[in-house]
């Protein structure tokens, strides 16, 4: 029962390691991942934005080293009133095998010696949306950002019930995220197969140089292959392929700059409809869920601002170069800049050429470019490489399962994580046992 479950500190469990401070002039194209506070999500931990440092800090820093079963918290983000996900003390257990580095304002907590506990049990309640809101509340602010301390982490309290119970309530919630997990790598297996035959055919133009060796294009069919030319030749973009065009954004759709109601209206602001920020699209292709919503009376006050599922939104003000489809009409705010596809059969190729163009931004703004701002004027006048619509429409109907599938494991993925949350206070209180919440999982999926 409850009442024979036993109080505890975080700091009576574990032990806490600041990860370490990493220069600027440490990160590198590849190398070793070093895990910064972007990466840490609630209850997960997010590897599609990776970034990468030396190898020789895994000799000089192997205490900075995650090891399996560690729990990642982030100790510094943002407040109340912002996008969730930013906000400071998100939690997740680092759960891969290799060599990840932990960058500075990530802790890492670590099981203490001949402590009874069992990790993923304790990642579960620390991950937990309770305890993502009392980490928020005891956060301090300083300069806009809220901090969480080592003393205010360890000194948090939470339960513990017997070992054999933590260990069943880990596996229940365990197997939960552990299907989230596949989830989330099958969708990135699937992006990366979209995007290696979007570079094959748009950046490498591999059907192109095939015709012109005289060589059949692989991968395709006869009637997609006589949609190439066979030859290339010079332009202001580089090498392209003979009767394709430069364009500018704009020729992709119509742009539209998202703005931010009046947010001292609270009569604007209700779960209804999505209102896209940048931390919604950190390493998404999708945006299904967001920290923020508007009511229709919000999303009425600035209808022209409203964007149709498919479209392509890309953050064009501080983070630059983030690229993200919606999966329903949304508004978005005004960092970001959003494409509605000409033609929504070419909507995933304009995706990827998003991507890629966003890349050359991101590296662009790097070197201290004005790319690091573009508002929407400069934004639809960037120059892009458009092959014939009929290849486009042919890309896009081709990876069209992929991104199918890769939204239908979003959703589930979420669907999951609400089973998840709402389970898991019923779960730590004792007011559910085990073979009750089993029951109820099978009922839900």
């Amino acid at each position: 029962m409850a009442s024979e479950w036993t109080e505890v500190l975080v700091g009576d469990v574990f032990d806490l390691i600041p990860g370490f401070a990493f220069k600027s002039a440490d990160f590198k194209p590849s190398g070793i991942p070093a895990l910064k506070i972007k990466n840490v999500k609630a209850n997960e931990i997010n590897l599609n934005d990776l970034s990468y440092v030396d190898e020789s800090f895994v000799i000089s820093k192997p205490d900075k080293l995650a090891q399996f079963s560690d729990i990642l918290i982030t100790m510094s983000g943002n407040r109340f009133g912002s996008s969730t996900d930013t906000w400071v003390g998100k939690v997740a257990q680092f759960r891969r095998v290799g060599p990840y580095l932990v960058n500075q304002r990530v802790g890492i907590l670590r099981l203490k010696k001949g402590v009874q506990a069992d990790p993923r049990y304790c990642a579960c309640v620390l991950s937990s949306p309770a305890y993502q809101e009392f980490f928020v509340q005891v956060g301090t602010s300083s300069g806009g950002q809220a901090n969480l301390s080592p003393t205010q982490i360890l000194t948090a309290k939470f339960v513990l019930p017997a070992l054999a119970e933590q260990d069943r309530i880990a596996r229940l919630l365990g197997g939960l995220d552990d299907r989230r997990a596949s989830l989330l790598e099958t969708s990135c297996t699937l992006e990366s197969v979209a995007r290696s035959i979007f570079k094959s055919w748009f950046v490498d133009f591999d059907p192109v140089r095939a015709k012109a060796e005289g060589r059949e294009p692989e991968g395709m069919d006869a009637a997609t292959a006589t949609l190439f030319p066979s030859s290339i030749e010079d332009s202001t973009l580089g090498p392209t392929p003979t009767g394709w065009t430069i364009g500018k954004v704009s020729d992709l759709g119509r742009v539209v700059c998202g703005k931010t109601p009046p947010t001292s209206n609270a009569h604007y602001y209700a779960e209804q409809i999505p209102f896209v920020t940048i931390p919604d699209m950190h390493g998404r292709v999708f945006v299904v869920r967001t920290g923020k919503m508007l009511s229709q009376l919000g999303a009425a006050s600035q209808h022209a601002k409203t964007i149709p599922a498919l479209a392509i939104c890309v953050s064009c003000i501080a983070t630059v170069g983030l690229v993200a489809l919606t999966t329903e009409a949304s508004q978005t705010n005004q960092q970001i800049n959003s494409i509605i596809p000409n033609d929504e059969f070419r909507a995933y190729f304009s995706f990827f050429a998003m991507r890629d163009l966003g890349e050359q931004i991101r590296s662009a703004g790097s070197g201290g470019s004005v790319f690091g701002n573009l508002n929407k004027s400069r934004f639809e006048s960037l120059a892009v490489l458009l092959p014939p619509p009929a290849i486009a429409e042919a890309y896009s109907i081709f990876v069209a399962p992929f991104f199918e599938k890769i939204l239908s494991n979003v959703k589930m993925s979420n669907t999951l994580a609400e089973l998840r949350d709402t389970l898991l206070p019923r779960l730590i209180s004792g007011k559910l046992r085990v073979p009750e919440a089993e029951k109820l999982v099978e009922g839900a999926l």
